[in-house]
């Protein structure tokens, strides 16, 4: 019974260390994008998008470009991130759900965005890579992403919010 109590104790003790990990890396991933620091930003891009965009150097350079583009209309004030969800095994990747709140200053006044990012470890926590549901459903995201769980759980987006 004692060694079923460990057991468990462990476990538990493996996802909070997880879960904290894959918010701190977040945070910096977040960071990064409002440094403009877009070598960094893309090191937590998932590697099948990496590979899709051409590698690192070529999608560091087409989000540059995309973000010049967006500051030309709104600039990041702020990027958070709120409590991950329960992490789940799924085959060799530990994989979660973490909340971002992005505030955008426009001409018009503020603008702030809320979604959900898909954390996946493939080393049991150490590095964590995120994608963003955007508006898609868990099953959309697995048409494109078949490895990740049915399990997690994707809340409807909320449409921005414009404060004048």
């Amino acid at each position: 019974m004692k060694n079923i109590i460990a057991v468990i104790l462990m476990l538990i003790a493996g996802s909070t260390l997880a879960q904290s990990s894959v918010k701190q890396q977040a945070e910096e991933m977040g960071r990064a994008l409002s440094s403009k620091d877009y070598k960094t930003f893309v090191t937590f891009s998932y590697p099948a998008i990496v590979k899709e965009m051409g590698g690192p150097q070529k999608m560091a350079a087409a989000i540059q470009q995309q973000m010049q583009s967006m500051e030309q209309t709104a600039q990041i004030v702020s990027i958070s991130f709120g409590e991950p969800s329960s992490v789940i095994k799924e085959g060799n990747e530990l994989q979660c759900t973490v909340p971002q709140q992005m505030t955008l200053k426009t001409a018009q006044g503020t603008l702030v965005t809320s979604s959900t990012l898909i954390a996946i470890s493939q080393d049991d926590g150490n590095h964590w890579y995120f994608v963003d549901a955007g508006d898609r459903d868990i099953n959309t995201v697995r048409t494109s992403l078949p490895n990740v769980s049915k399990k997690l759980v994707i809340p409807r987006p909320e449409p921005p919010k414009f404060i004048k």
